[in-house]
């Protein structure tokens, strides 16, 4: 059996089952599956231990593709199973002992068949973190990108503010899946400083271009060290609707999914098991 999670989970009487999971995304391609397995990602590492777990060929849809080497916190994955097959089933317990240490479940809720990881968000937020501290830490490495001065976030909050809102994001999409639309709205971009020795970014939207916070972050971070950082220059760079405009891409080290948020009253009607 093959539970596919773009049929219709009541038709062919399927539980549509909603995970919650964290990954440490530093040895994987990112969340998505390749057509080429060159390499681990994290939706093959799920997919393989629901196999070892159910004995079922299961296809995952999860909320976001995270980028190769970046983090999740919450990632959200759906997907449908026979509900007959189990009885008084762990998920959470069940595929953890086959989920390597860099991937853990730590929610399973049944869902109305309604319910989709990616169609049902409302929006989600990702968190950059950016240490500036005079040498890099080596147990930050993995999550954070090092640079060697301190930041000013008072003046970077200055420059991120007309990015908030409904705008058409270009020039901060790396090229890849061609898209109906570039237009995106971001409701926050706001840096703060979370540690002597460190600052990090949460920006919050409906929905992301390929590698756009990324793109942001190393745009923002190039203005800020060159010096030029007049705002209107960053506006300059969203107007242009131009890759070439805007600067590099931020690594994926510093990027963590920190947040998927669904409608509350589809939420009261997921429960968990």
């Amino acid at each position: 059996m093959s539970a596919d999670s773009t049929t219709d989970p009541e038709k062919q009487n399927l539980q549509r089952i909603r995970l919650h999971l964290s990954y440490d995304g530093t040895d994987y391609l990112g969340w998505q599956k390749q057509t080429k397995q060159d390499g681990r990602t994290v939706q093959g590492d799920l997919e393989h231990a629901l196999f070892v777990l159910t004995k079922t060929k299961i296809t995952t849809i999860g909320s976001g593709r995270t980028d190769a080497g970046a983090h999740a916190k919450d990632q959200a994955v759906h997907f449908d199973f026979d509900p007959t097959r189990v009885k008084n089933f762990d998920w959470v317990r069940g595929l953890n002992r086959h989920l390597p240490d860099q991937i853990k479940v730590h929610k399973m809720l049944l869902a109305p068949p309604g319910f989709h990881a990616i169609l049902s968000s409302q929006y989600k937020t990702y968190i950059y973190t950016v240490v500036d501290g005079g040498t890099p830490d080596p147990l930050k490495t993995r999550y954070a990108h090092w640079v060697g001065s301190k930041l000013d976030v008072d003046y970077l909050n200055s420059l991120s503010k007309c990015l908030v809102g409904r705008h058409d994001f270009k020039s901060f999409q790396t090229k890849g899946t061609p898209m109906a639309t570039t237009v995106r709205t971001l409701t926050l971009i706001h840096w703060s400083r979370t540690a002597a020795d460190e600052v990090q970014v949460e920006v919050s939207g409906s929905g992301f271009l390929k590698q756009m916070v990324r793109n942001i972050v190393g745009t923002l971070l190039h203005r800020y060290w060159t010096g030029e950082q007049e705002t209107q220059d960053i506006q300059n760079i969203l107007n242009a609707l131009d890759r070439r405009r805007a600067h590099g891409t931020a690594p994926a080290k510093g990027l963590c999914l920190h947040e998927v948020k669904y409608p509350a009253e589809l939420d009261k009607n997921c429960v968990q098991s």
